[in-house]
């Protein structure tokens, strides 16, 4: 499958052996929310992957990249899940550094990494885990040549000399600024605090590591507007009765002209579908303002929206631009972007009035502080005429009712939730 469903290589211009992307885990409540589990996931890119398909509890996995390299560290990855029975395995055995005491299924993913960042690269451990990784290529009987053992063989030195700090720009040509490290790829969370990561718990690693072991984590080689990959996908799922529940398509879209786009988005209508279908993009800086949403704050943005927008805007017969798909997304903070506004508070008799500036934090919450003494609240000022204030409390207190003592030891929530005409924001 990997070769018959595979395109030849194609260039980019940057290297990815380690995802760049900050935000890939913000979106996956949204996405679980959206899909059906246990469907089939496609994507692009590296590691970020697993983390997808782990999250969706994916029956089966496509990644396609234009460069073959992806494909060939994907082998790689593969070769190091079958060879590690645990998370700490593993994570000795891509970075080629021995394994510390005291780690076994419950360790965090913080802990997990700062017990490896104390133990250095060794080098005797390298050569015998490409020793077992080039065992392991025999026994399944790829058909890979000199130049791909090589490149492979460079991939895994690039992990061994970056170790868990590795990022994106490390040993690329034309390296990039901002990049997250693996470490903080294997460590981010959502906006609730949750940890995604196919690192994050046991759990989630075996589960990827039992897609690997049944050969159901597929890389490939295509181009998003080529002729074969994504149709041959397509091709196989119908045979199968299967249906994708994602498509994660990064930052692509914004390196394809126009006819590529044409191609692509005729290439994913091939792909069996429905109305839980749903695309991931990575909004750059190039075209995050399209987002009818789009604020000043806003720079890189993670993003999904039904496969049926893409549908509808066929549907006449023309394809759509990567722009006409772009203003079809919609807000993913509850309720749409929520508004900044002043909460007036009274100290009490004699004592002057203070405006509480509430700052909209991703995710639909709020973030403020409360001053120490007994305050009211008045009525709040800035709000956009959509908006009304539903409720107000801290702990069991009903701020629009009553008045309430603040200490400096309290650690309840002040909960403010706001209605519009279609939705409610917290």
């Amino acid at each position: 499958m990997v070769t018959e469903f595979s395109e030849p290589g194609g260039s980019y211009p940057y290297e990815n052996f380690v995802s760049n992307e900050w935000n890939q885990q913000k979106v996956i409540p949204a996405l679980k929310s959206a899909t059906r589990l246990g469907e089939v996931y496609i994507g692009v890119g590296p590691e970020q992957n697993f983390t997808y398909a782990a999250a969706l509890r994916a029956k089966m996995a496509f990644v396609l990249d234009i460069r073959r390299q992806n494909m060939l560290e994907l082998l790689l990855y593969k070769a190091l899940f079958e060879l590690s029975p645990t998370r700490a395995d593993f994570v000795s055995r891509l970075f080629s550094r021995k394994r510390p005491p005291g780690l076994d299924d419950k360790t965090s993913a913080g802990a997990l990494f700062a017990a490896y960042e104390k133990v250095t690269s060794d080098a005797g451990l390298y050569l015998e885990n490409l020793g077992a990784v080039k065992n392991s290529f025999k026994t399944h009987g790829y058909a890979l040549s000199n130049e791909d053992i090589a490149r492979i063989e460079f991939v895994y030195q690039v992990f061994f000399r970056g170790g868990p700090a590795i990022n994106y720009s490390f040993a690329s040509a034309t390296p990039a600024t901002s990049t997250p490290s693996y470490v903080q790829n294997m460590t981010m969370t959502d906006d609730a605090g949750h940890n995604w990561s196919y690192l994050a718990t046991e759990e989630n690693f075996q589960y990827v590591r039992e897609m690997q072991r049944k050969n159901l984590f597929v890389p490939l080689v295509g181009d998003f507007s080529g002729p074969t990959t994504i149709r041959s996908i397509a091709k196989y799922l119908k045979e199968h009765d299967a249906n994708v529940s994602a498509f994660y398509a990064s930052n692509v879209e914004s390196y394809l002209d126009e006819k590529q786009t044409r191609d692509f988005y005729s290439n994913l209508l091939t792909l069996p579908s429905d109305s839980t279908t749903t695309t991931i993009r990575y909004v750059d800086f190039m075209h995050n303002t399209v987002l009818p949403w789009w604020k000043s704050s806003l720079s890189y943005l993670q993003v999904v929206s039904p496969m049926s927008d893409l549908t509808k805007l066929s549907s006449t017969g023309n394809m759509p631009s990567y722009n006409d798909v772009l203003r079809l997304i919609k807000d993913p903070s509850p309720g749409g972007t929520m508004p900044r506004f002043i909460l007036p508070i009274s100290l009490g008799p004699g004592r002057p009035f203070l405006s509480i500036a509430i700052e909209p934090q991703s995710g639909g919450t709020f973030q403020t502080m409360l001053p120490v003494g007994t305050i009211q609240l008045g009525a709040p000022t800035g709000l956009p005429a959509a908006y009304t204030v539903k409720s107000i409390t801290y702990g069991s207190t009903d701020l629009l009712r009553e008045s309430l003592n603040v200490s400096r030891t309290d650690t309840a929530e002040l909960v403010i939730t706001l209605t519009t005409s279609a939705s409610s924001g917290r």
